[in-house]
């Protein structure tokens, strides 16, 4: 069966009618046109053989799989990454759309099936990667010393204050930057980190069993350690960036390329 070489922005366009009933179609549209854009700026350009002229590829049907892991390491994590639900709701508007297109001749169907995957496996990351951020909190927040949960009470805060003090080494070191997770060890509940910022080695950092469980190797995020003479602490960290979506890994081997 041919597929219909329909442009970009015109399947986009009809998708968009046929769902204008639809209760979440508001939703939509935010989304796909942000694919619409990435694509265009992606390096869609091609070489007509004929006339040795650069030209714009953008028949729908020509959307590779590549392209959709690119746009799901490089956009929703940046441009959803907060609150979970935006993220997710993203994923979701993309694979109707991928669906829609297949059912009605506009894409392949084998490679929609692939996409869909896809999207479905960056949902479970993306939700792995919010409980990860939140398990950090109780871990910072022995790291830190405690500030408005006393409010109004000096006394109770110069109290916990000094005892923070006495309980948390002094860090004889701090490290500020982005940094991805190199490997995980089980045996002392510890991580090594890369710093991307100046390609640094950073280890041993102390975890605790949650965050073990739940991180992997290639997570990223930004974030400031300490160093205590022994192990690092994380003293802050930003939101998790799971490896899936920072390049490709051992969640999809040979499907990038």
């Amino acid at each position: 069966m041919n597929v219909i070489p329909a442009k970009i922005h015109e399947v986009i366009t009809m998708f968009l009618q046929d769902m204008k009933n639809d209760a979440g179609c508001q939703e939509m549209t935010p989304i796909l046109q942000a694919l619409q854009e990435y694509l265009q700026h992606s390096g869609r350009d091609a070489l007509d053989v004929d006339t040795e002229q650069i030209i714009f590829a953008d028949s729908f049907s020509s959307i590779s799989f590549k392209e959709m892991s690119h746009f799901c390491r490089d956009f929703i994590p940046v441009n959803y990454m907060a609150p979970l639900a935006d993220q997710l709701l993203a994923c979701l508007n993309l694979r109707r759309l991928f669906r829609w297109a297949a059912a009605r001749n506009f894409y392949p169907m084998e490679t929609a099936r692939e996409i869909c995957w896809l999207l479905f496996l960056a949902e479970s990351e993306i939700e792995r990667a919010d409980r990860l951020y939140r398990s950090f909190h109780p871990l910072i927040s022995r790291g830190r010393p405690p500030t408005s949960e006393f409010a109004g009470d000096l006394w109770a805060l110069q109290k916990a204050q000094q005892e923070w003090w006495e309980r948390l080494p002094r860090m004889k070191e701090v490290l500020e930057g982005f940094f991805y997770v190199q490997s995980v060890r089980e045996e002392d509940c510890s991580a090594a980190l890369m710093d991307i910022t100046s390609n640094k080695d950073v280890g041993p950092v102390k975890l605790n069993t949650d965050i073990l469980r739940l991180m992997n190797v290639a997570d990223g995020f930004t974030a400031e350690l300490g160093y205590d003479g022994e192990y690092w602490h994380f003293l802050s960290v930003g939101p998790i960036h799971p490896g899936f979506v920072l390049g490709p890994g051992a969640f999809h081997p040979g499907r990038d390329t």
